[in-house]
């Protein structure tokens, strides 16, 4: 008989065990080691250029900026300061490292550190906002539904195409409306013509006045919001002829010298009109005075496709010419007289004239916001001369951009100040990472003949103006595309062929008729400046003739810019080869705006005019002569250069229409309230002009998607996304949100 053996059976449990634990452990372990390794190459990093870490400051404070403005609801006081609480409980322990355990040297606590300090940029950044949002907060009127009798004094004035004005009262009364919620200013259009006004006059007009507009779409440009800030409580237009009543009253003391400036700024433009006379008299009125309002549409929409309309805006270009010539000739001249260009610093001299002409140049041209970001800009360029430092350098474009966001903290939305800046990070990051390079070439100019030195010169000066150009354009391109939905073709090519004749001939010009108004003798400058705006003029006409001179491109989402916008900082301010890694957010960002789809159906904020995309992918408005602002705005944030027509899509009558399209859901658009009922049968979306009747409203609403008159009114304008047999709705008020510039209901 067999001895059976007994064989124990190992507990598999038991011994997994311990194995799985010990395979997590050193999981855990190697992430740990992978992240330490990570963060000690960002470090090392880093602290090789730690030198451009205040770079970042101002990206902080837009960082803050940009979170007050996207929030749903006004923030309150408590939020606003609160934000400074976590940050600063941080610095309080990381000043006693021994209390958490680490060591006072190491490498974590001075990278908590800065990350305690960037936090605390984005609390200074969004109280800043809160502050400023208080600080200018001015009564906004309602609707009058009748014509008002408006009395106050004229602050402001421009002349507008066709022989108007358009004037900005502080009103001392206005009739039916209490003298305690009497907005600070109100702009009013005045159509008819052969009338003249004067800053400083005390004024009566008859005319219809209405809250600054709503966004015509979600998400599109809110004039509220712009208004708000400028102190622009309602807008209006003048019924009769304005009577002035003489000179103004009680008018407030900082208000007197904008007056004053005013006045001199509305003769001055006149007095350079008169020598130059029609388009190219506007434009050197504009350049002269900031007076751009009696250049025609032509050729406002010619420049912009021939990419020069930054001309028009007195900007850095205009600042850096002007404030720049008048420091090179004022050196060449104290240059040429030798006993004091042997006594006495001229360089830093004509750096101070400089900047007093600069101020002057800011002054007379009206110091509007980009006027005062270049003000400031070159401000730092001349005290970086006093200080014997480089005259433009990154440091200098961020300190400006600190100081704007600090003391006006709306400029972050505004396409001027994001063109500009970019525009000038983009050119001092290029040539900063191109000065090495050039630097290290043998230097063989000396060697070359006289001509072939004046040749190399001219040669190296067009050269300069292309790479310039491209980087700007490159620069301020998402910009354009995001606010104005279209890019110029050529661009490159405007620039090339206008810009040296600004620099050579036009801004000169403009210096020295400046210089000899006092002598009457400013037609000897002006003339040579009219011939330089002829071929500006030329030029713009040329070139914006050229097919595919103009790409219309649709709207992006905000995010798809603000993650570009990061990436390029990123890519600008860091000199080493990590700055590549702004290359990611800057592609996340072009394939969140290639991929964003436009809304399907539009409908104003009146439900006075509807856009519909039909199948073929074009945006057909109702009526292109009914809510042509609302249309045209539509179109271009769609891609397309105009509205289109309606091709028969929309078949109507008196009572409403029906949007005839292969696709589905089937639209129905009615003026009259009678037919609702019917409608609600046979229709998917039913959009109303006329309130409906609650019951109506009631029984449509359990079938179909319904938007009527009460909606828009409570809501403002509407966009839908059609998804198959679904919708997405958005409102205007939802994307606003309830904020201190959302006009109420």
């Amino acid at each position: 008989m067999d001895k059976k053996t007994t064989q124990t059976r190992p507990n598999l449990g038991a011994i997994e065990g311990p194995r799985l634990a010990q395979s997590f452990a050193d999981l855990i372990t190697g992430l740990r080691c992978r992240l330490v390794s990570i963060f000690a190459a960002i470090w090392s990093n880093a602290l090789e250029e730690s030198d451009r870490w205040p770079l970042f400051a101002p990206v902080a404070i837009g960082i803050g900026i940009g979170s007050y403005f996207a929030m749903p609801v006004e923030p309150g006081w408590a939020l606003a300061w609160g934000l400074f609480a976590f940050p600063a409980l941080g610095l309080m322990v990381l000043s006693r490292p021994h209390l958490i355990g680490i060591a006072a040297a190491s490498a974590f606590r001075y990278a908590a550190v800065i990350f305690c300090l960037f936090a605390m940029m984005i609390a200074t950044g969004f109280s800043a906002a809160k502050i400023r949002t208080s600080l200018v907060e001015s009564p906004v009127i309602v609707d009058l539904k009748r014509p008002v009798e408006v009395r106050g004094n004229i602050v402001g004035a421009s002349r507008q195409e066709g022989g108007g004005w358009r004037l900005v009262i502080a009103p001392s009364r206005i009739e039916s409306v209490e003298p305690e919620n009497l907005p600070a200013l109100v702009r009013m259009s005045v159509r008819q013509k052969g009338l003249s006004f004067q800053p400083g006059q005390r004024i009566e007009i008859w005319g219809r006045l209405m809250p600054p507009p709503d966004p015509v779409s979600p998400y599109a440009f809110d004039f509220a919001r712009q208004s708000y800030f400028r102190q622009i409580g309602a807008v209006g237009f003048a019924l009769g002829e304005p009577e002035i009543l003489g000179p103004s009253d009680k008018i407030k003391a900082q208000d007197q010298f904008s007056v004053f400036v005013a006045q001199w700024r509305l003769k001055l433009a006149d007095r350079v009109r008169s020598h130059l006379g029609g388009e190219k008299g506007a434009i050197a009125a504009a350049l002269m005075t900031g007076d751009r309002d009696l250049i025609s549409e032509e050729t406002r929409e010619a420049m912009r496709i021939a990419g020069l309309a930054h001309l028009l805006a007195i900007s850095g270009l205009h600042m850096a010419l002007f404030g720049g010539l008048v420091f090179a000739v004022t050196r060449f001249v104290l240059a040429a007289i030798e006993p004091v260009a042997v006594r006495y610093n001229i360089k830093k001299t004509s750096a101070v004239i400089g900047w007093i002409a600069a101020l002057l140049y800011l002054i007379l041209t009206g110091a509007s916001i980009s006027t005062q970001r270049a003000f400031i800009m070159i401000s730092f360029m001349f005290l970086a001369v006093l200080l014997d430092r480089a005259a433009l350098s990154m440091r200098s474009v961020t300190a400006a951009g600190l100081v704007i966001l600090l003391l006006s903290p709306e400029s972050l939305l505004d396409v001027g100040f994001q063109m500009s800046f970019s525009a000038v990070i983009a050119l001092i990051a290029f040539y900063e990472h191109q000065r090495r390079r050039w630097l290290l070439q043998p230097n063989t100019y000396q060697e070359r003949s006289r001509s072939a030195q004046t040749f190399r010169t001219i040669w190296l000066y067009l050269v300069g103006i292309g790479l310039t150009t491209i980087v700007a354009e490159v620069a301020t391109g998402p910009f354009a595309a995001f606010h104005f939905n279209r890019v110029a073709g050529y661009g490159l090519v405007g620039n090339l062929l206008v810009m040296p004749l600004v620099g050579i001939l036009i801004m000169p010009c403009a210096v020295v008729a400046f210089l000899l108004m006092p002598f009457d003798l400013e037609q000897f400058a002006l003339a040579p400046m009219g011939w330089g705006l002829d071929w500006l003029l030329n030029v713009s006409s040329e070139v914006s003739s050229w097919p595919g001179a103009e790409v219309y491109l649709p709207s992006w989402p905000t995010g798809a810019l603000v993650a570009i916008c990061l990436g390029g900082l990123w890519l600008a301010f860091w000199q080493t080869q990590w700055r590549v890694f702004g290359l990611a957010p800057m592609a996340f960002g072009v394939a969140l705006a290639l991929t964003h789809e436009s809304p399907d159906i539009l409908i104003d904020r009146d439900g006075k005019n509807v856009a519909v995309r039909v199948s073929d992918g074009e945006l057909v408005v109702l009526s292109n002569r009914r809510a042509k602002f609302a249309a045209d705005s539509w179109a271009r944030r769609s891609g397309q250069s105009a509205p289109s027509e309606t091709k028969g899509r929309f078949s109507c009558d008196s009572e409403g229409c029906i949007v005839r399209d292969p696709a589905d859901p089937k639209i129905s658009y009615i003026r009259a309230a009678a037919i609702a009922e019917e409608e609600c049968q046979r229709a998917d979306i039913l959009i109303s002009q006329v309130p409906l009747p609650r019951r109506i409203r009631n029984i449509c609403r359990s079938q179909i998607l319904v938007i009527d008159r009460f909606d828009l009114w409570r809501y403002g304008a509407h966009a839908i996304w059609i998804r198959g047999t679904h919708w997405h709705v958005e409102h205007a008020a939802g994307v606003r949100g309830n904020r201190p510039w959302s006009r109420s209901k």
